[in-house]
């Protein structure tokens, strides 16, 4: 026999039997459980709540966790807003170079930087598409167009030499939406990029 092992018999009369037999005594069932806990190690007494100190250190934790989201939401969203301007502006200026080829004829974005807007016109200075906004925390800080405007020749490639135009949020975050001369290709890059 093992040490701190019940006898076989004494094991069957005591936990299975009754289990056959459910008619015995409910005084039965706690001696029963009280054998088994203490076979388990397990203290009856034990209070089975949580402390005041427990529950203080769980909802701290909670909180600071909270916290760390709710700033980084915040962050990812300032900086989600810049980066689809930039990427709207990006594509207006591909439905222009698409127009462009698919007429003929020559299209133009015409960049306002005091109010902030830019619009698609055809080479007669007519809207061809409707005035797009940046957004209220977005502003157009520069462009490196003559006029700020971009034109696009009937073969897609711009009229002129590269450049780009920069656009910055409130908090100094800027991005970079740059056109190459020869293919006219469109490259949206999320810092201030000055060089040519």
């Amino acid at each position: 026999m093992v040490a701190g092992l019940p006898k076989v018999n004494s094991f069957i009369g005591f936990f299975i039997l009754p289990n056959l037999f459910p008619k015995l005594s409910d005084r039965a069932s706690v001696l029963r459980h009280r054998y088994l806990c203490g076979i388990l190690g397990i203290n009856m007494n034990k209070n089975k709540a949580f402390s005041l100190i427990e529950m203080l250190v769980v909802l701290t934790i909670i909180s600071l966790i909270l916290g760390l989201t709710a700033a980084y939401i915040f962050n990812y969203r300032a900086g989600s807003a810049l980066s689809l301007c930039a990427n709207k502006i990006a594509a207006v200026l591909n439905q222009a170079r698409q127009l462009s080829i698919t007429n003929q004829s020559e299209y133009k974005v015409v960049f306002d930087l005091i109010n902030n807007e830019f619009v698609v016109q055809d080479a007669l200075n007519n809207d061809a598409d409707t005035r797009h906004k940046t957004g209220n925390s977005i502003i157009i800080e520069s462009t490196t167009f003559t006029n700020d405007t971009v034109t696009f020749t009937a073969t897609g490639g711009l009229s002129g030499t590269s450049g780009s135009i920069f656009i910055k949020d409130n908090k100094a975050k800027f991005f970079t939406v740059k056109i190459l001369n020869a293919t006219g290709r469109i490259k949206v890059l999320n810092f201030k990029d000055n060089g040519g």
